[in-house]
């Protein structure tokens, strides 16, 4: 596709902001019409199966909701929908809950809480309203004109039509969509080769701890990895299966729980306190979500150290048992949900035993 440069040097004000000159702030209603539902009508017969649309709030798009027979259905009237249609449904404190019908599910049925527009496609192009749509800014002014409770709050249909938008030339809509489609594919290739690395990582930690540094075109051969078979699975001949609470009561471990505070900030007043949510799912420490608190004294043992291990023993089960490896500069402390264990032995390498504790919680073991 070759993709035509809109240079544009010029602006002017709107009630939504700067906006090229060339762009015009309209209601979604100029590039949205209510489709007519009487037309749409499908009565539904209790001996019939039926294919039922839902709309997903938070990954947005359409998706099949099941199939039913007419005895299920609560209605006795649903809407056919055609591909293309803009399904629309319910809002929470940030999104709104909507969707272009794709083909595959054309012809399927929708409820009567489901408004059913039709995007112009003269004025607008459908890729460009689908970004456009997924801004915080379109949904932020609807909350207070949405009703009914926590988890199923409704909006009218000529409220939401009510809604300004910036649109462009259609050229230039098509040209954003384009830039925003190649980025959005270039981070979902990103996201695979991610997902594809980690994978890789997982099946390597399992050969590692079980046959060592072996390579592995090596194992099997009788001459390379001999195993011997333990209460943890088989390990290498030459390994030794150990409780950690020996290589406690031996001094070669210290192990500390961290302290609760109630008065965390996240206005970096004080140091980081550490918290389950501070080691992602590969072992690493992260601080995009750090909060901090008043500073212990520095004769406490709660001060972490270059080399120490942070493990989580407290939370959902998908998280308890995350471990990482503290490697970071400058001063930092652990809450109680997490356990510190200090290597005090040149026997024991601190960094392979926290990817063995990682890897157990990989595994689900803990």
């Amino acid at each position: 596709m070759n993709i035509k440069v809109f240079r544009e040097t010029n602006f002017k004000d709107t009630e939504l902001g700067p906006l090229p000159e060339e762009w015009q702030v309209v209601r979604l209603g100029e590039v949205f019409l209510p489709v007519n539902k009487k037309e749409r009508e499908q009565k539904i017969l209790d001996h019939e199966t039926y294919r039922l649309l839902t709309v997903r709030l938070y990954a947005k798009g359409i998706c099949l909701r099941g199939e039913e027979t007419g005895a299920h259905i609560g209605t006795k009237i649903l809407y056919k929908t055609k591909v293309g249609d803009f399904v629309f449904s319910k809002i929470d404190a940030r999104n709104g809950a909507w969707g272009f019908v794709p083909e595959e599910l054309a012809g399927a049925l929708v409820s009567g809480d489901f408004p059913i527009l039709s995007l112009n496609f003269l004025k607008a192009d459908k890729s460009f309203i689908e970004f456009l749509m997924s801004q915080a800014s379109i949904w932020e002014p609807l909350q207070h004109l949405s009703v009914g409770s926590t988890n199923r709050r409704r909006l009218q249909t000529a409220d939401l039509l009510s809604i300004n938008i910036p649109l462009p030339p259609l050229p230039e809509q098509r040209a954003i969509a384009y830039v925003l489609r190649t980025v959005q594919e270039a981070k979902r290739a990103t996201e695979r080769v991610i997902a594809a690395l980690r994978d890789l990582k997982k099946s390597l930690m399992r050969h590692l701890f079980t046959y060592g540094p072996v390579p592995i075109s090596d194992v099997g051969a009788q001459h390379a990895a001999p195993l011997q078979d333990t209460e943890i699975g088989p390990i290498p001949a030459h390994w030794q299966v150990v409780r950690l609470g020996d290589l406690v009561a031996k001094g070669d471990i210290w192990l500390k729980n961290g302290f609760a505070h109630g008065g965390h900030n996240q206005a970096k007043s004080g140091v980081p306190h550490l918290r389950p949510f501070n080691i992602t799912n590969t072992g690493e420490i992260t601080l995009a979500q750090v909060k901090y608190v008043p500073p212990p004294t520095d004769e406490s043992s709660y001060w972490i150290l270059p080399g120490d291990i942070i493990f989580n023993n407290t939370n959902s089960e998908e998280l308890v048992g995350k471990t990482a490896y503290f490697g970071l500069d400058g001063k930092f402390v652990f809450s109680n949900h997490m356990t510190l264990i200090r290597v005090l032995s040149d026997d024991l390498n601190a960094y392979w035993l926290s990817k063995y504790f990682h890897w157990l919680w990989s595994q689900r073991v803990v």
